[in-house]
């Protein structure tokens, strides 16, 4: 009796199933934060103590210095988590001729970030300019937004008041705390190219810069503007895929790969067969996944 064998060419059917994950998280996180204990980068363009950005003067002719011995948390109503004694020091501020054309900016890419807030303690001496404005870029400076400060509303402050929606100093020679909601500015999430400029104003509803003690007077080149404690913070940003389906793979060992955009990487692969699940750490998009069928 003879037998006939007849090779048989196995090829399994590997459902594959691509779960993509990625942290979620509502709280909001630190983008970048100038403490200015010890300064960073030089005083004139000082860099984050934490994450990334600049700062700069906007139309000063001074050099800026870092002061000793005024510690925010202890010198008026700041922030209670304030340590150390520098703050960014503008002395003989000259708040100039026009109207909100003089002050500091920071910028800050807000990639990965939504909801941006800012927040930051400063000192008036008693003859610097009592009105700030706050401004926003969402194109690197080519154009400039007034942003209208509420309280009740988008802003927070210990003291002072909100006034044809800018911060109004209510005395000298004191920090204050001032906390912006960004939120309604969309353009603000998501963008490599955001900023903000802090900028000398005219007292409400007049046309002139007027001193912190007494506001019935002109403000003069002698006051002092100091900040402490400049944060930007946001909501991390979530994206989340499930990508599935059906491929013949020969048996053996062969690659898997997927293109992933959003999120931010590397990122946590969890492949399946049907029955067993396969979790793939630190994956790079594009990157080859090996599996034998």
């Amino acid at each position: 009796m003879k037998l006939k064998l007849s090779s048989l060419s196995l090829k399994i059917t590997f459902v594959i199933a691509l779960l993509f994950f990625f942290s979620k998280s509502n709280a909001q996180a630190t983008i970048a934060s100038w403490t200015y204990d010890a300064v960073q980068g030089t005083l004139s363009n000082p860099t984050p103590n934490v994450g990334s950005g600049s700062s700069s003067v906007v139309n000063l002719s001074i050099i800026p210095s870092t002061t000793q011995g005024l510690n925010p948390a202890s010198s008026g109503c700041s922030s209670s988590t304030s340590s150390g004694n520098n703050a960014w020091h503008h002395q003989n501020f000259d708040p100039g001729s026009s109207n909100e054309g003089s002050g500091i900016q920071y910028y800050v890419s807000t990639v990965g970030y939504s909801g941006i807030k800012l927040s930051w303690d400063q000192y008036f001496s008693d003859s610097a300019p009592n009105t700030i404005r706050l401004q926003y870029t969402t194109n690197s400076g080519t154009s400039w937004n007034n942003f209208t400060m509420t309280n009740p509303g988008n802003t927070t402050i210990c003291a002072g008041s909100v006034s044809n929606g800018c911060y109004v100093m209510d005395t000298g020679s004191v920090f204050r705390r001032i906390t912006v909601d960004l939120t309604s500015v969309s353009a603000a999430n998501n963008n490599a190219s955001f900023g903000v400029r802090l900028v000398a104003s005219y007292y409400p509803t007049t046309s002139q810069f007027r001193k912190c003690n007494p506001n019935t007077s002109q403000a003069t080149n002698t006051g002092t503007w100091r900040f402490d404690n400049v944060n930007f913070t946001g909501t991390p940003t979530t994206t989340g895929a499930v990508i599935s389906g059906t491929a013949t793979i020969c048996s053996g060992s062969t690659n898997i790969k997927v293109t992933i955009t959003g999120g931010t990487s590397p990122y946590q692969v969890v492949y399946t067969d049907g029955s067993t699940n396969y979790p793939v750490s630190n994956y790079t998009s594009g990157a080859n996944i090996s599996v034998t069928p």
